[in-house]
């Protein structure tokens, strides 16, 4: 029988009531925007936050809300694109495992939406643009016991986001202060959370560090523009993705480079 008055579900829901609180001004940035329960390539984390720090605002909506967000085959083109090194469409089509056509049209769509650009030798580079539209993106894992589950699974979110969070029970700090070196060691913060009064306090904080794995971190990020485009349109699950309308909202956006 668990020793908490609370399930797991229920802090988690408490949990978010606090995020949208003022009782989260100070403790964590100003989030600009909150998802529980966003599917990643490394698992499902309990909440993805896109952190709302910086003070340049990029909306969504054009050219970040289009082709490539309804074209998955899109993150694996863009993963294979930098800024200063351009790419020959065979070598895209070599680390993409994609065929010459169909790595010809998904770089043909992603100059036209200007996120990539052709430069006069042929060769492909990620367009400027990125540099400003990278999000800050937090995870959070909540476990009322199993501390070691909690760091596995907050470490394999460390593909994506440029920090990390576990968040337990307030009655779980002696056991968590005895283990404080793993999670440092692997840059994962602690917070410790009382469900019932919604009191949440940072036990360690997490270090910023840059996302391991650009299409972990694109892949996410798409789920994310997905979820807050799929709370402002109801019933968008049942259209084509090529349908869904610009989303209403912007980000404040930050790049994830640099600590």
């Amino acid at each position: 029988m668990s020793q908490f008055s609370f399930s797991e579900k229920e802090m988690a829901k408490a949990f978010m009531e606090w995020l949208d609180s003022s009782a989260s001004w100070g403790v964590l940035p100003d989030f600009a925007t909150v998802h529980p329960e966003v599917t990643c390539r490394q698992g499902i984390a309990d909440f993805v936050a896109a952190e709302g720090s910086s003070s340049v605002e990029v909306s969504v909506e054009e050219p970040l809300n289009s082709y490539w967000v309804s074209d998955t085959a899109c993150i694996h083109v863009l993963s294979a694109l930098r800024f200063g090194a351009p790419r020959r469409r065979h070598y895209i089509a070599e680390a993409t495992g994609f065929s010459h056509t169909t790595t010809r049209r998904i770089l043909s769509r992603l100059v036209t939406d200007r996120l990539v650009v052709q430069r006069d030798t042929g060769a492909y580079v990620l367009s400027e643009m990125w540099r400003d539209a990278q999000l800050n993106m937090w995870a959070f894992e909540l476990k009322l016991h199993d501390w070691r589950r909690a760091l596995y699974q907050a470490t394999q979110y460390r593909a994506f986001a440029t920090r990390v969070m576990t968040v337990f029970p307030k009655e779980r700090e002696r056991i968590l202060r005895k283990n404080l070196r793993a999670f440092k060691t692997m840059k994962v913060g602690i917070m410790l959370f009382d469900a019932n009064t919604q009191f949440c306090e940072v036990l360690l904080k997490s270090r910023k560090t840059r996302p391991f794995s650009r299409t972990h971190y694109l892949f996410a990020l798409r789920q994310m523009i997905l979820r807050s485009s799929a709370e402002c349109v109801p019933s968008r699950e049942k259209m084509p993705a090529q349908l869904i309308p610009p989303i209403s909202q912007s980000f404040l956006v930050s790049s994830p480079a640099g600590q």
